[in-house]
């Protein structure tokens, strides 16, 4: 807590930034690449954390290029290519 933001590694500092995103609360999340510059086990348990959230009534608007794992997570995808949404359903 007594840290400045430059003296944490990148993956401190986004475990940081959600944390303090979901002691709010919110009803809707917005994610952007939420497990860049995390390990595989940090990232599979984020991932674990967003869907459980997701189950329990919050909205999540998750920005990520890895479609496998929007798939997982998300009910709608859109690609969104320059802006403009090319293409959109549900994942299941």
């Amino acid at each position: 807590m007594s840290s400045s933001p430059h003296e944490l590694s990148g993956a401190l500092r986004q475990r940081a930034l959600l944390a303090s995103a979901l002691a709010a609360t919110p009803r809707i999340l917005i994610v952007d690449e939420p497990t860049t510059a995390l390990d595989a086990t940090v990232q599979a348990r984020n991932l674990s954390h967003l869907g459980r959230l997701r189950q329990d009534g919050t909205a999540l608007l998750l920005i990520r290029h890895h479609l496998a794992v929007v798939v997982a997570l998300a009910g709608r995808i859109a690609v969104i290519q320059h802006g403009h949404i090319i293409e959109q359903s549900a994942s299941r």
